[in-house]
């Protein structure tokens, strides 16, 4: 069976930053938050995204993925780590 992963724009305040964000679901059941990280004090690592949170099928077995270069970067990582 295909799981299908859909993105929903949003926003999320880290701080006293708003940042560009997108609702992970799967199957319609949220299983993650991505945020775009966009300011100078994230380096080289501004304008990547960032896994900030995962759940069910989702949840890390692991350390934290690096920030992805781009949302299709992110949603491979997605569709080869959610099980």
């Amino acid at each position: 069976m295909d799981r299908k992963f859909t993105l929903q724009a949003s926003s999320f305040q880290a701080g006293t930053d708003f940042l560009d964000s997108r609702l992970v679901f799967l199957d319609d059941v949220f299983v993650a938050l991505l945020t775009h990280l966009s300011g100078d004090h994230y380096g080289e690592n501004e304008g990547r995204w960032f896994l900030e949170a995962s759940f069910g099928p989702c949840a890390l077995k692991g350390s934290l993925p690096e920030p992805f270069f781009d949302l299709d970067s992110a949603k491979n990582w997605l569709h080869e780590n959610c099980n």
